[in-house]
């Protein structure tokens, strides 16, 4: 409830200061004809911060094991750092950044 309440809070102080970020493009979205109310734009938020967070954990997760368990691939990484940001594909090649996904039908 209470992270429900927290974007509460922060749909209503985008309202009055629209910027450059997902909520505000929510939000106009809402003001151009898209109907969002702010009991939809609340689930979606928090929809938003778990997935974000799941992706990240276990792509990260991944980028270290493959790191790791590829022989050399530290040593030529800590010296071509730019090849990190290259290459960040064949990290999800290796491992997905969703390790567990079940569907239900009801």
């Amino acid at each position: 409830m209470e992270l429900a309440e927290f974007f509460h809070g922060i749909v209503e102080e985008k309202r009055g200061n629209l910027g450059k970020d997902i909520i505000s493009i929510l939000i106009q979205a809402e003001e151009e004809g898209m109907k969002l109310s702010v009991e939809e734009l609340v689930p979606f938020c928090n929809l938003l911060l778990v997935a974000g967070n799941e992706t990240t954990t276990n792509l990260l997760s991944n980028a270290v094991f493959s790191i790791m368990e590829t022989p050399g691939a530290y040593e030529e990484l800590s010296t071509l750092t730019c090849f990190i940001f290259r290459n960040h594909y064949s990290v999800l090649q290796k491992g997905p950044s969703i390790l567990l996904y079940l569907r239900y039908c009801t």
